[in-house]
């Protein structure tokens, strides 16, 4: 806490010396690096006070939004964090990274199917190579326990077509 009011007497005396997209740019890494500290000591609350600062500061990085959401979930809030992930969606619609950070949450939430449309909604063109495999291993996740709970109601038929597409899914990674 007093690195923060430190760093923010320093940057609040630099005025308008510096742009102020990089004045919160700092505050908001000053503030997740106090929220990471809190978590080491299991304050959980402090952690997220500290985290919905940084949000503020950096409302526009789906990653610090990704870090709060896990942790609000981690501690239940499981609503609250879905809404801290769709709120950086419908802020930016068109940015893939909001979509990826969003489909990770849902798939640590168990939500796979939902990340698996998620993803879906990104346009090829604008897919990463991480975002690729994530959505390859969460559609093969998801035709895996589809398959198995198929075989558990006796539809072997239904089984083996979830297993053949997770198979065709997997590609040369099978």
């Amino acid at each position: 806490e007093q690195l923060l009011a430190s760093v923010t007497a320093t940057l609040d005396a630099s005025g308008s010396s510096l742009p102020a997209d990089r004045v919160g740019f700092a505050r908001a890494e000053v503030m997740r690096a106090e929220a990471r500290r809190h978590l080491q000591d299991n304050r959980l609350a402090e952690a997220t006070l500290a985290l919905e600062r940084a949000v503020i500061q950096r409302a526009d990085d789906p990653w610090l939004r990704l870090e709060l959401a896990r942790l609000l979930h981690r501690q239940g809030a499981t609503d609250q964090a879905e809404a801290v992930m769709q709120a950086q969606v419908a802020r930016f619609p068109t940015d893939a990274e909001s979509r990826f950070a969003l489909a990770l949450f849902q798939s640590q939430a168990g939500q796979v199917r939902d990340a698996v449309e998620t993803l879906e909604q990104i346009p090829a063109a604008l897919r990463t190579e991480p975002m690729i495999r994530t959505q390859r291993r969460l559609l093969i996740d998801s035709l895996s326990k589809r398959a198995e709970l198929l075989a558990r109601g006796q539809d072997m038929n239904g089984a083996r077509q979830a297993l053949t597409q997770a198979e065709q899914a997997a590609g040369s990674d099978a």
